[in-house]
């Protein structure tokens, strides 16, 4: 509501509300995600203490393109942001620190991030590429920013459930940090008549080529 306020002439695709055409023939389209890590949401629920690992998702795609971004984490305020072309940022709690992807240029150094432990192809196709240290955090948007903050050096989603809105504010954000993201085979680019997304890789400046190259051959 308070996006259409502020800007009645833009598009608005979410998760949680009907998808009709008329996005897209709007060139400034809000891809918003109210709840990215649903199974941290409901663990969080019944433990508070153990489970923060959800987030809230807003980015502004113009002409395809992701040039704003912003990733909440409600409990322990921390947001993650970027504008194109002027850095990304994490602010928690009043501190505001520049981000940065990491510096790892080895696959046997590096680290991946893996929604959960039930993920065994994403688990056996990192087993492939060399990468033995993995971590998990079930939302995808979390996953990407610590790529971003250089807490973890890439992610990989291939199970082909990701959509527009998992990935469009924290796209920015890597992109802004120094990290690259893509999707197999295809540009992208955001408010598409499909937002589904068949794969999508996240890394730092280094390994993205290297990486896209073996998981391409892999995958066949």
């Amino acid at each position: 509501r308070a996006i259409a306020q502020k800007f009645p002439d833009d598009g608005i695709l979410s998760e949680e509300t009907e998808d009709t055409p008329l996005r897209l023939g709007k060139t400034r389209v809000w891809v918003v995600d109210p709840l990215d890590g649903t199974k941290e949401f409901v663990k969080y629920l019944q433990h508070p203490e153990e489970h923060p690992y959800f987030a809230v998702h807003i980015g502004l795609a113009i002409g395809g393109v992701p040039y704003v971004g912003a990733v909440t984490q409600p409990i322990g305020e921390r947001t993650y942001y970027a504008q194109k072309g002027h850095g990304a940022f994490v602010e928690e709690r009043g501190t505001k620190q520049r981000l940065h992807v990491s510096n790892t240029a080895s696959l046997s150094y590096a680290s991946i991030g893996i929604a959960s432990p039930e993920k065994q192809n994403v688990i056996a196709l990192a087993q492939e590429l060399g990468i033995d240290k993995v971590l998990y955090q079930e939302s995808t948007g979390l996953r990407i920013c610590s790529v971003a903050a250089g807490s973890t050096d890439c992610t990989i989603n291939i199970n082909g459930n990701t959509k527009e809105w998992d990935i469009c504010a924290p796209h920015v954000i890597l992109e802004e940090a120094g990290g690259k993201i893509s999707a197999a085979r295809t540009l992208l680019l955001y408010n598409q008549p499909d937002v589904a997304i068949k794969s999508v890789l996240a890394t730092n400046r280094h390994l993205h080529g290297q990486m896209d190259e073996t998981i391409r051959i892999i995958l066949g």
